[in-house]
């Protein structure tokens, strides 16, 4: 059976589920209009960021400014680092309710759009992604009102983690030359968005799982990776590489969705918190994430690595060479209505 076959099952049954609950009239779910008709919720929140990323610092900070804020009516449990599986699972568990808030990777499974803040070259830096990724914004209205609406999920936003690079255990061959060969195998996540953008730069690419990546580097399964920021090449893989190429390719912007029937089931002042706290929080990661790249890439240095960055120039360059050549290969998944949208949304 196909992947995809597997999760159009899944969906199958979850909305199936969804459907038996309303008609035999056994939802657990209750709806109160006021204060004193309201019980206290008890809900998990899953990450996929370790102890000290600037991610999972904001979730706890979030969690516990939504208890103030409701009054103590929405209590919060965050497992981070993947303790309630991988994004995959988890996303499926938030769509059904048996995880109630996922801060991570989407699942483009049920619709390619969910991956529209990991489009390749989407920016070229730090300036315009307040407008990206605005709440306002083109690619926030299209996936919460036409994508995770029908999913059943409630998308609260987008919170920036830093661009990805590239890091290698050898040398890159003429690193600024778009095309050329860069003579080494990295790995890269299992998307489009990524595998096209590293092979039009000239990379060889293999998508291995991202917990085999360390042994592959440390092995000579694979010779480098992408689609991994400077924190994390740090934290995770700062002993197989000697190189970080900083090719700002893709901001880590991480979606942050909560469960619609959980989040309706809430107080609509409570809504309304919870929706400000996460918002504000997702535009405070700009920021924290340009301080937080500039950061590791010196503790990078500092372990001995070489970190090559680009001029501006260079980067433009990258990104018009993107855009030419695989946006167009793009289009055929995520329609070229969506990708001038969001093109349009960064100008």
């Amino acid at each position: 059976m196909t992947i995809k076959l597997r999760r159009s099952l899944f969906l199958v049954l979850a909305v199936s589920m969804v459907v038996g609950l309303a008609a035999a009239g056994g939802s657990t779910v209750a709806f109160a209009s006021d204060k004193d008709d309201f019980t206290p919720v008890e809900w998990r929140m899953s990450n996929q960021h370790p102890d000290d990323s600037i991610a999972n610092i904001a979730d706890l900070e979030m969690i516990e400014e939504i208890k103030e804020a409701t009054e103590g009516r929405v209590n919060i449990t965050l497992y981070n680092n993947n303790q309630l599986g991988d994004y995959l699972s988890v996303f499926d568990e938030v769509m059904i309710g048996s995880i109630e808030i996922h801060h991570g990777s989407t699942n483009e499974g049920y619709d390619p759009r969910v991956l529209g803040p990991f489009l390749p070259y989407l920016s070229t830096g730090y300036d315009n992604l307040a407008q990206i990724y605005s709440p306002d914004s083109y690619l926030f209205k299209t996936l919460h009102d036409d994508v995770y609406e029908g999913l059943g999920m409630e998308l609260m936003g987008f919170f920036c983690e830093g661009f990805d690079g590239v890091g290698t255990k050898l040398p890159v061959t003429d690193p600024a030359e778009v095309g050329a060969d860069k003579g080494v195998l990295i790995r890269v996540p299992a998307m489009d968005t990524f595998n096209l953008c590293n092979l039009m730069l000239g990379f060889r690419t293999t998508s291995i799982p991202y917990s085999d990546t360390y042994t592959a580097i440390q092995t000579g399964l694979a010779e480098g990776a992408s689609g991994v920021p400077a924190n994390l090449f740090y934290l995770n893989f700062r002993d197989v590489i000697d190189y970080f190429y900083d090719y700002q390719q893709i901001q880590e912007a991480t979606s942050i969705l909560i469960n619609k029937a959980a989040f309706d089931s809430l107080l609509p002042e409570d809504q309304e918190a919870i929706r400000e706290i996460i918002q504000k929080k997702c535009a405070e990661s700009i920021e924290l994430a340009q301080a937080d790249e500039g950061k590791y890439k010196d503790m990078l240095r500092e372990e001995g690595i070489e970190v090559v960055e680009f001029t501006p120039e260079e980067i433009a360059a990258f990104a018009e060479a993107c855009h030419e050549e695989v946006w167009p290969q793009l289009a055929e998944t995520f329609t070229q209505e969506f990708l001038d949208g969001c093109m349009a949304s960064g100008e």
